[in-house]
């Protein structure tokens, strides 16, 4: 069974399109249609707002298709163009929207609303058979990417069968804050029974008796794959992502901790330090002394990036490979900058540390050149055998959880403004020496980020071109 995850990622628009407008006067669509997508904000504190309209035939649209009258709800009525689509409120004190349809350097239609991209979606009579996952991030994740602090996480999924039954599941948890290794995490069946679907409506008609109504759309990718791009239940967008594949660890949450006692700084200091060596060594000892570059293929929200480093001129570049989305984003030792919508601008001094540290912590954070700088502050452990080595380099804070027996990292933490973001790594292989994750969970207050690596490029030879500025 397929499986389709929820991922956040900030300062992204996200949406394909491809369909055609031929018309151009101002007229109404010949069916309905239902248009979707996620928009981003930036900051340090990254944000997503979900965005599912349907236009209907009469010339009227419903935008809260959460509400349970969403079948014949009207929020306004709307004119079409061959460009645009100019949404009109009922309600008088909302500022009239537009819909823009625009074309592609390659001759594909987009589709913006309020700073996102949007899909064309299917109104539906049957579920393609899957489980859709649908989880909610405040920040970014990921090698490159920063992340985000840690705190509580709301989780919900759907699996859909073609027997026409279903079953829900929903978790949460509680997650580090400061010094402190607190709470825990848990997941819990929220019913099953059967379903149907007719003309976007989901019923779901649970085993104890309750009924629920939902709204429900899809789409499809643009290049012919069966699978479903992404999903619309309730107004809220589910992306599809890959199955999770077996890790090597399992992806603990970190639980209550009993601190080491009786003990000085200097004990503390040098179990710490064999702590993150004996982990350095399982991750590929040697092999990480000697890196020099790297370079991964990565998707997160449905879109494809590259990442490239360079340790020895402190450079990182996040540049998206996906066709309709053009973004660049790029650390140069000290400066920084970022090409969006044909654009270049320079990045915030805060986002310049952040992607800074992604060189100092995490798995980079075992390189010799990073450990000689080091100072253990402390060490703790949980009563689920992880090791949580809390240490300090310069001014900068940064914490290993690593496990007790197989040695392997399992996650990596940044405690900023009082809080700890942490990010968990599995699925970990072999490549060219080394152990490394292929998939990154970075979890925080309203949610996760998930990442999936597709490939490594182990200490690439890369030009100046590689790195000259988006103009």
């Amino acid at each position: 069974m397929k499986k389709y995850n929820a991922t956040v990622f900030s300062v992204l628009s996200i949406g394909l399109l491809f369909f055609s407008i031929n018309r151009s006067h101002s007229q109404k669509l010949k069916t309905d249609v239902v248009y979707g997508g996620r928009g981003f904000t930036w900051g340090l504190q990254m944000s997503s707002y979900d965005l599912v309209v349907l236009f209907r035939s009469d010339g009227t649209f419903c935008n809260r298709l959460e509400d349970t009258d969403w079948q014949t709800k009207i929020d306004g009525r709307y004119k079409r163009t061959n460009d645009k689509i100019v949404m009109e409120y009922l309600d008088g004190a909302e500022e009239n929207d537009t819909i823009f349809f625009k074309r592609s350097k390659k001759g594909n239609r987009l589709i913006f609303y309020k700073g996102a991209q949007m899909v064309k979606m299917k109104i539906a009579n049957t579920i393609p058979e899957g489980f859709y996952e649908f989880s909610k991030a405040s920040s970014s994740g990921g090698m490159g990417t920063g992340s985000v602090y840690v705190g509580t996480q709301k989780n919900k999924g759907y699996n859909f069968y073609k027997n026409g039954t279903f079953d829900r599941s929903s978790s949460s948890g509680v997650f580090l804050s400061g010094k402190n290794v607190g709470g825990g995490s848990g997941s819990e069946s929220s019913g099953k029974g059967k379903y149907t679907m007719e003309q976007g409506l989901l019923t779901l008609k649970y085993d104890d008796g309750t009924i629920t109504k939902s709204s429900f759309f899809y789409s499809r990718p643009d290049d012919g794959d069966e699978g479903v791009f992404m999903t619309a239940i309730n107004g809220s967008i589910f992306f599809s992502g890959m199955e999770e594949e077996e890790s090597t660890t399992q992806n603990s949450t970190v639980k209550t901790s009993k601190e080491v006692t009786n003990r000085d700084a200097e004990s503390v200091e040098q179990k710490g330090m064999q702590i993150l060596r004996d982990a350095k060594l399982v991750h590929g000892g040697q092999a990480l002394d000697r890196l020099k570059t790297i370079e991964a293929d990565i998707v997160f929200s449905g879109l494809s990036f590259k990442v490239s480093m360079d340790f020895e001129r402190s450079y990182l570049q996040l540049e998206s490979t996906s066709p309709s989305f053009n973004y660049v984003e790029q650390l140069e030792g000290n400066e920084g900058w970022v090409h969006q919508n044909n654009v270049t601008t320079s990045l915030s001094k805060a986002r310049r540390e952040e992607l800074r540290m992604t060189f100092y912590t995490g798995l980079f954070g075992l390189r010799d050149q990073v450990l000689n700088q080091l100072k253990i502050r402390d060490v703790v452990e949980t009563k689920d055998d992880l090791l949580l080595v809390l240490a300090q380099m310069g001014t900068h804070k940064m914490g290993y959880v690593v496990d007790k027996k197989d040695k392997v990292l399992v996650a990596a933490m940044v405690p900023k403004n009082g809080k700890s973001e942490i990010t968990y790594y599995s699925n970990l292989k072999k490549d060219a020496g080394l152990l490394l994750p292929f998939t990154e969970t970075t979890e925080g207050k309203d949610g996760n980020t998930v990442v999936k690596y597709t490939q490594y490029r182990i200490n690439p030879n890369f030009t100046d071109n590689d790195w000259q500025m988006k103009k």
